[in-house]
């Protein structure tokens, strides 16, 4: 009978070894559990996070397309008003070119202007002739 009780002492210690094993394991496993529940947590939190960064930057490559366009417009529209700026001088210095030559020629020939004020006086005695 004593080796009876000694082998059902034995399986008990076996089973109680057994027991704590299980429950060393189960707790072993639930941290386990635990740690990749935050590690999805956490890798999901990333996709977020990137998909988020994503839609920014996109944002932002949006917004620079738009500046970018709106640049190329005014930097047309300044050339083209810089060219016009450019004929419009141009223009300008050629009529300020012929009134210097005029006023050159009248300084010149004193003739002109008696014969434009002749021309003068004779459109009018032909005014008076035409009323009368």
């Amino acid at each position: 009978m004593n080796d009876f009780l000694s082998k059902t002492s034995k399986n008990k210690d076996c089973v109680d070894s057994s027991h704590e094993e299980i429950n060393q394991l189960t707790q072993t496993n639930n941290l386990l559990k635990n740690k990749q529940d935050e590690k999805n947590l956490s890798d999901h939190s990333l996709v977020l996070e990137h998909d988020n960064l994503q839609q920014e930057n996109q944002l932002f490559r949006n917004a620079i397309d738009q500046w970018s366009n709106r640049y190329e417009e005014l930097r047309l529209k300044l050339e083209q008003m810089t060219k016009t700026l450019t004929e419009k001088d141009e223009h300008i210095i050629e009529l300020e070119t012929k009134i210097n030559n005029s006023k050159a020629i009248e300084d010149k020939n004193p003739l002109i202007e008696t014969k434009k004020e002749f021309e003068s006086d004779e459109i009018s005695n032909l005014k008076n002739q035409i009323q009368t």
